[in-house]
């Protein structure tokens, strides 16, 4: 008789059920949103700054806040690696939003559910006054979870627009905070080196460093390079957020002349890589600059495929740059968040991201030629860096194996959480 399925709640930033979905809205909504889109429009031709405001644009043109691609695609890699560790096991997947976690639901799941499983992303934000966030505090919730609870490649936020905080000093209330939280955990793994830093010196038990999900997504041969010209350069900006729009706007000066640079150059062609629907006003702006651009706006999976026929990525989004490392293609990071900081200090390559204030247009166009000129070396390193971390990886899968394989392991967490 075959084994009953192992059956996953996935708690993550979108939920495959709920990526792209839209505002509802009424005629006199949409009018008026149309009308304030209207309104930005025309601030963004006259100022040459990008004047967006999230709701409305996308209420107004019926796209969507939960179409972050990096969130998306770190659900899928989370479901496609939280099945090869169990393995040969049958997975049934549950899935919950952050922060819909209630009462009702947490009942729901302890009578179904084997494994509860935060799903990586940006799971932890510090301020700059070194407090978290309100979504990792909630541990009345998740003490109330009854199965053994993972934290999946978890990762912190800090941004860079914000004071910077000293993680060697956080507020006491901070630190038992984090204790507390760790102690929630059967298993815990982080996606980079900061994160790592921040549970080893306030939490006790191990942590498992093992990159972003979305790093090992779709494991598979790539398809061949097939473009009109030699060389190729990706580029993705940031405008998910109102801080987003105000780190855009603040190195919008920089990065317009070496896209018309790059853009003059023969035999290179420029591709942009929407990784959120609130960037399309900034292809649009790009454009009436007089920047020629390939627009890339598809599922996750395939838009790897696309980063890999690109030679260079210039980049802000954190996924921008996690999806051309799994592709093998090297990068340069203009950080709004120290994540991406991190990022490129996991892979060896420190000098791949800089935070915005540091990214004058003498320095963009330096650090984008110096690196430019190195991309072969730089996919090399980044080749061997992956080839660890996913090492790390596969021992984190097989300790998640090993838990579920414990007979008892539900009944003994449920005893113990009591």
């Amino acid at each position: 008789m075959s084994e009953r399925p192992v059956t996953v709640c996935l708690y993550q930033a979108i939920t495959q059920g709920g990526a792209h979905r839209t505002y509802s809205a009424t005629r006199l909504d949409l009018a008026k949103s149309l009308v304030r889109n209207g309104i930005n429009d025309v601030a963004t031709r006259v100022t040459g700054r990008m004047h967006l405001d999230r709701y409305h644009y996308l209420r107004g043109t019926r796209r969507s806040d939960e179409s972050n691609k990096g969130d998306i695609g770190i659900g899928l890699a989370v479901r496609e690696q939280i099945e090869q560790a169990l393995a040969p096991r049958a997975v049934e997947f549950v899935e919950v939003m952050w922060g819909n976690l209630d009462d009702k639901t947490i009942e729901q799941l302890n009578g179904t559910c084997d494994l509860f499983v935060i799903g990586g992303g940006g799971y932890i934000f510090v301020d700059g006054a070194g407090r978290l966030n309100e979504r990792a505090v909630d541990l009345e919730l998740l003490g109330k979870i009854r199965v053994p609870i993972i934290a999946y490649s978890i990762g912190l936020n800090r941004l860079l627009h914000e004071q910077e905080n000293d993680l060697t000093a956080l507020p006491d209330q901070t630190q038992r905070t984090l204790q507390s939280f760790a102690d929630t955990f059967a298993l815990l793994s982080v996606r980079d080196g900061d994160t790592k830093m921040l549970f080893d010196r306030y939490t006790f038990g191990e942590v498992a460093l093992t990159a972003d999900p979305a790093l090992f997504l779709g494991r598979r041969h790539r398809k061949p390079l097939t473009r009109s010209k030699k060389f190729a350069v990706g580029i993705n900006l940031a405008a998910h957020s109102w801080r987003a729009v105000h780190v855009l706007n603040a190195v919008l000066p920089s990065i317009l002349p070496l896209l018309r640079k790059l853009a003059r150059t023969p035999d290179l062609e420029l591709v942009y890589f929407v990784h959120h629907d609130l960037e399309l006003p900034v292809v649009a702006l790009l454009k009436r600059n007089g920047i020629p651009l390939q627009v890339v706006d598809t599922d996750p999976v395939s838009m790897l495929d696309a980063y890999a026929q690109v030679d260079f990525v210039l980049c802000q989004m954190l996924h921008s740059a996690i999806f051309a490392t799994n592709a093998g293609t090297p990068f340069l990071n203009i950080a709004y968040d120290l994540k991406s900081v991190a990022f490129a200090a996991l892979l060896n390559t420190p000098e791949a991201a800089i935070s915005y204030r540091l990214a004058s247009e003498g320095w963009l166009d330096h650090a984008f030629g110096a690196l430019f000129e190195r991309r072969l070396s730089l996919r090399s390193q980044i080749e061997a860096s992956k080839i660890e971390l996913f090492r790390e990886l596969q021992t984190f899968q097989s300790r998640i194996g090993d838990l579920i394989d414990t007979s008892a392991v539900t009944t003994a967490w449920s005893s113990q959480r009591r």
